[in-house]
């Protein structure tokens, strides 16, 4: 691929060493994806092309992202937006607003996440890209959960799904169908929720997206919790962490396992759940997020060690989720926002925080 580089132009050349770093990047070779990153960049420098200049600092990001350096990430993400913006580049700043936003979020800043994600949107419907519209309305709506606004959320999903279905997206309609449920279930609606869920598993499966199978199948586990429904909670708890697992998901497996635990708790088999438990707090430690997920993994953790006399260990998980709830709540300026995530936080379960975290 090199040698052929360079018998190329030199803004061939930048192109080539990009495609050359996304498939590094794709097999898991990050290194070597990163110096040819970093060498599309020099080049772009070297010729003064800004466009290349922001696609190869957005290929930075994504390493950065890869390796779940969520904060560097966001950095080389904001500085190719400012270049992609000065520039007029449009098409380019939409699609590095999407993946900002969805960047901010994971470290849990979902004030700015929504922002970012807003601005992106406005650009993907001027564009016409109901593509990416579709997806960004998901994600919106996404944050909105995470922030406790779940009225808001339903809206915003509810949307997405329509648009999804209505361009033919079926990955699309099927993302918000299972985030949707994720907000009806939080809204008191179980029966809804795992309708929905399992609905969006059925076509994920189909459509060969394991990820979105096994969010899907996580959602509607909790949402069968809810319905008291236990044996249908345990079947979608190990479906998701099986394909998780499958699928090398960290993730989504240690979302899995927490909502395995939590069913396993209901049912009154607290040790085999607080082993389930202790391995999604492990995977947490070392992957540092689980999308929104993370002060409920600790909590669960916590209200087990707990339950079952382990008074050190439950201390410093329900410690750590109270100074995660209070990471994310610094983020959030607004005052009845703030008040709104912290309800939802004193909401999960194990979750006897008051107001000592800063409301």
């Amino acid at each position: 691929m090199l040698a052929l580089a360079a018998e190329l132009g030199e803004e061939s050349r930048v192109e080539a060493l990009l495609r050359l770093g996304r498939a590094r990047l794709n097999v898991g070779e990050l290194e070597g994806a990163r110096q040819v990153f970093r060498d599309a960049y020099q080049l772009s420098l070297d010729l003064g092309d800004a466009d290349a200049q922001a696609r190869s600092l957005r290929w930075l990001a994504m390493y950065h992202f890869n390796r779940s350096e969520h904060h560097q990430a966001r950095a080389f993400f904001e500085q190719a937006l400012q270049l992609a913006d000065r520039h007029e580049l449009e098409s380019l700043a939409a699609e590095l607003a999407y993946e900002l936003g969805v960047t901010v979020g994971t470290i849990g800043d979902y004030p700015r996440a929504l922002d970012v994600s807003n601005r992106a949107l406005e650009m993907f419907r001027r564009q016409s890209n109901h593509y990416q519209e579709a997806f960004c309305l998901g994600n919106i709506g996404c944050f909105h959960v995470y922030l406790g606004e779940h009225e808001d959320a339903r809206a915003v999903l509810e949307r997405a799904a329509e648009l999804g279905r209505a361009m033919g997206i079926p990955l699309a309609e099927a993302s918000a169908k299972a985030n949707l449920g994720n907000a009806l279930r939080l809204l008191g609606e179980p029966a809804a929720a795992l309708a929905l869920t399992e609905e969006a598993a059925a076509t994920a499966r189909e459509l060969g997206d394991p990820r979105l199978t096994a969010d899907a199948q996580v959602y509607g586990a909790l949402a069968a919790l809810e319905a008291d429904e236990l044996a249908r909670a345990e079947q979608c708890a190990r479906a998701a962490l099986e394909e998780a697992r499958r699928g090398a998901m960290p993730g989504t497996e240690a979302a899995a396992l927490m909502s395995l635990a939590r069913v396993l708790a209901r049912g009154g088999r607290a040790e085999v759940a607080l082993t389930a438990s202790a391995e999604s707090v492990a995977i947490l430690d070392r992957i540092g997020s689980v999308e929104g997920f993370e002060e409920e993994i600790l909590l669960v953790h916590g209200e087990l060690c707990g339950r079952l006399d382990r008074r050190e260990e439950a201390e410093r998980s329900l410690r750590r989720a109270k100074d995660e709830i209070a990471r994310k709540a610094a983020f959030i300026r607004q005052a009845e926002r703030r008040r709104r995530f912290l309800r939802r936080a004193e909401e999960l379960p194990g979750a006897p925080l008051g107001e000592s975290h800063g409301a």
